[in-house]
């Protein structure tokens, strides 16, 4: 079944399914396509579906461009998952895992984020 994901958290570089055997359901976690790695760390995004919304889109909405001017089409929700405590606990990860920042700056941030 063909989706659209959609999220409001940052993150460029990460590629998101547009479509599965059935359509995901609030609760469900999906995967990047991308898998980063870190020297001996890697792995992928993951986010947890929030919410799913049917939108009617205009025929160029991707992935359903089907000639048709109006096409209900489901949109995913996608946020953090229940491993992270908060957005800025995820964002450091993820700056981690792409390489943004040192291993030792990520214990710090880690080190500060859960001793407060």
């Amino acid at each position: 079944m063909k989706f659209k994901c959609h999220t409001n958290i940052d993150l460029e570089g990460e590629v998101w399914p547009t479509e599965l055997p059935e359509l995901p359901k609030v609760g469900d976690v999906i995967e990047s396509a991308i898998e980063h790695k870190n020297g001996h760390l890697k792995g992928r995004v993951a986010l947890q579906v929030t919410e799913v919304r049917w939108k009617a889109a205009k025929q160029d909405f991707e992935p359903f461009a089907s000639g048709r001017y109006d096409v209900w089409c489901p949109v995913l929700e996608l946020g953090i998952s229940k491993e992270f405590t908060s957005i800025g606990h995820f964002q450091d990860w993820h700056a981690y895992i792409r390489n943004k920042i040192s291993k030792d700056e990520f214990q710090g941030r880690m080190s500060n984020r859960f001793s407060s």
